[in-house]
């Protein structure tokens, strides 16, 4: 959920009261002084709407001044929900100050609220988190709006209600929040398959959040296109978004354009290119690229063949959780391409990749299966389970495997 509260956020002060005509028998001076005493709640109906509705203060009325108001239903309303008196339903908030500079001014209270929302539920904290949260919801912040939708969205904190997400993630966006413009098109395009029917209004949030600057818009767009999600699949418009993307750093943006250049699709080969991009992917922890690099210095393309360096991208990818790399590992290993002289390790690799699913793990194992000593292929077996507990801690390191003549040596070196 951190991913929603780290932008900055822009917090609306109070600043109108909007009158309600009453018939009462007292004077008309004698109403003012009851309200100021009272210290009231008041919506604005003449701007009031389905979608949801300005406010300037605190939610309670008092009793007197309560009898007064119109409607025949005064329920409570729901969380983070306000009354709207001229309907007598229960809306969302919206800011009733759209002043960007007494906005800004806030931003830092507002984040503090809400990153303590996130330790409070991460403590487990829940009552308080809620009140801590719907402050500034039913103030109708944006950002507030967005972890709101969020957790309405995925049950967190708030009772799982896709429709109060919607209708939340819809009025934060409005109010110009890029990650809510972002995040509503993830979620009208989440269930797309042979039909898309919300792909026109998911195209829009994400160029909206394009142009604010959020990469990960960008690199959904070139996504939606590329692969033709809800659109004809045309690589040309996609290209353009996955090179801004992986300019702005989105690792996944930098491995499709690495594999890009070195396919050659709509831009001309270049090994060169890929290892750059891909490499970049890499350094960022995308366990794909990881193993691509790694076939790279196999092949010696795009850099000089380096075996060793190989190895090390192939077993980072590897306990990084890429079947590809662990496959290529435990063939590097098993057919003696690298040197290096440790079977066990290379057979527990095999395995860990074909427990996975990995097509040419599962044939590997299958070739090599009536040549294997029981006794190996049991502790192999075993090995591999304790691997797939946790990846990281899977075997000792290359610089230590008998035949690997390579120093311990840093990710940012090779």
């Amino acid at each position: 959920m951190k991913a929603f509260i780290k932008v900055a956020v822009r917090w609306s002060c109070p600043a109108m009261v909007a009158a309600v005509g009453v018939a009462v028998i007292y004077s008309a001076v004698m109403v003012v002084v009851n309200i100021k005493r009272a210290n009231a709640l008041w919506v604005d109906t003449s701007a009031s709407s389905t979608a949801g509705v300005e406010v300037s203060g605190l939610q309670n009325k008092p009793t007197k001044i309560e009898r007064l108001l119109p409607g025949p239903d005064r329920k409570e309303c729901g969380f983070g929900q306000i009354r709207n008196v001229e309907t007598a339903s229960c809306v969302w908030a919206t800011r009733s100050n759209k002043n960007d500079i007494s906005n800004e001014l806030s931003d830092d209270a507002v984040n503090e609220k809400l990153h303590q929302v996130i330790k409070l539920l991460e403590a487990g904290k829940e009552k308080e988190a809620k009140t801590v949260l719907e402050p500034p919801l039913l103030a109708g912040h944006p950002h507030a709006q967005l972890l709101a939708a969020a957790f309405f969205y995925n049950g967190d904190l708030l009772e799982k209600n896709r429709s109060k997400a919607m209708e939340l993630v819809r009025l934060s966006a409005d109010q110009n929040e890029a990650r809510a413009q972002y995040q509503l098109g993830e979620w009208l395009i989440e269930d797309c398959s042979d039909t898309c029917p919300d792909i026109k209004e998911a195209l829009r949030m994400l160029k909206a959040a394009s142009k604010a600057g959020l990469h990960e818009a960008t690199e959904q767009i070139g996504r939606i296109y590329f692969l033709g999600i809800g659109v004809p699949q045309d690589r040309d418009i996609a290209l353009p978004y996955i090179k801004s993307a992986a300019e702005g750093g989105m690792p996944t943006s930098q491995r499709v354009l690495g594999t890009i250049f070195y396919r050659g699709v709509v831009i001309p080969r270049s090994y060169e290119l890929s290892m750059k991009w891909l490499k970049k992917a890499a350094h960022q922890g995308d366990a794909n690229a990881m193993a691509k690099v790694a076939g790279l210095y196999n092949l010696g393309l795009g850099t000089e063949k380096d075996t060793q360096k190989g190895v090390l991208w192939s077993w980072l990818g590897a306990r990084n959780g890429d079947a590809g790399a662990q496959y290529l590992l435990a063939t590097l290993i098993l057919e003696g391409i690298a040197g290096i002289e440790e079977r066990f390790i290379g057979l527990t690799w095999l395995k860990v990749s074909a427990s996975t699913g990995y097509a040419n793990a599962k044939e590997a194992l299958k070739k090599i299966r009536g040549k294997l000593d029981p006794e190996e292929e049991t502790r192999a077996e075993v090995e591999a389970k304790k691997c797939l507990k946790n990846l990281k801690q899977c075997g000792k390191p290359p610089w230590k495997w008998e035949g690997f003549g390579g120093a311990k040596i840093g990710v940012d070196q090779i």
